[in-house]
């Protein structure tokens, strides 16, 4: 008696691809995402004419999954010229060369938080007695040299 020729049975798809097994678990469309609000920075450097640009650094919070649009950050009439906008979460992993570069971003970040903390907006908080220059001098120095 012949046995009949051994077929190997067709490999099962994975349950997991190797994709979906190195995402985040909380990816960008997550439900999380959707909803936390987180500070964003968008600096943008616009100009009305074809001259010199002017450079705005302005935090948001807007929800994680939902990059600002740098548009909406350009005074009307205006042509914006360079847009850069990230979470102030990438703060914390800067190298020290992107920390001499984004120091104006971290002390803009570091008012919005102050004020933000005291319910105020950051013009009215810089007008007020509680706000001491020389404080977010010395902490932004310390982020730029690593040691905040």
């Amino acid at each position: 008696m012949q046995l009949p020729a051994y077929t190997a049975p067709a490999p099962a798809a994975p349950l997991l691809t190797s994709d979906a097994a190195d995402a985040p678990v909380y990816g960008p469309q997550s439900i999380l995402d959707r909803c936390t609000l987180v500070p964003w920075i968008v600096d943008v450097v616009w100009s009305r004419t074809a001259g010199v640009g002017q450079r705005t650094i302005t935090v948001v919070a807007a929800p994680a999954a939902q990059r600002p649009d740098a548009h909406d950050h350009v005074s009307q009439g205006a042509m914006l010229l360079r847009a850069d906008v990230f979470p102030a979460s990438h703060f914390e992993d800067m190298t020290p060369r992107l920390r001499e570069l984004y120091s104006a971003h971290y002390r803009a970040y570091l008012l919005w938080r102050r004020a933000r903390a005291e319910g105020k907006t950051v013009a009215d908080f810089e007008a007020s007695p509680a706000y001491d220059e020389s404080s977010f001098a010395e902490r932004v120095a310390l982020w730029k040299a690593g040691r905040a």
